[in-house]
């Protein structure tokens, strides 16, 4: 039981430490990103989807279901 648990300890270690890196090489691209270049719609795309992902993480962290979760999802997506 305890080399389970050290094994999944070690597991979720090694997930958040990649999250970590993915998100600092995020940030690393979006402080180095030129909105005006040619490519700059692709930043743009990627910032919405990020925002659109955080958002849809957000309503099912409070569990809303239902009519609601639907009209926060349409609206969170028309504003983006």
């Amino acid at each position: 039981r305890l080399g389970s648990q050290r094994a999944t300890l070690r597991r979720r270690l090694a997930m958040s430490t990649l999250l970590c890196v993915a998100m600092g090489l995020l940030v690393a691209f979006f402080a180095t990103l030129e909105l005006n270049a040619v490519n700059g719609s692709l930043g743009n795309l990627l910032t919405v989807a990020v925002a659109g992902c955080i958002f849809e993480s957000l309503l099912s962290t409070y569990d809303v279901r239902g009519r609601l979760r639907q009209f926060v999802s349409f609206v969170s997506f028309i504003l983006l």
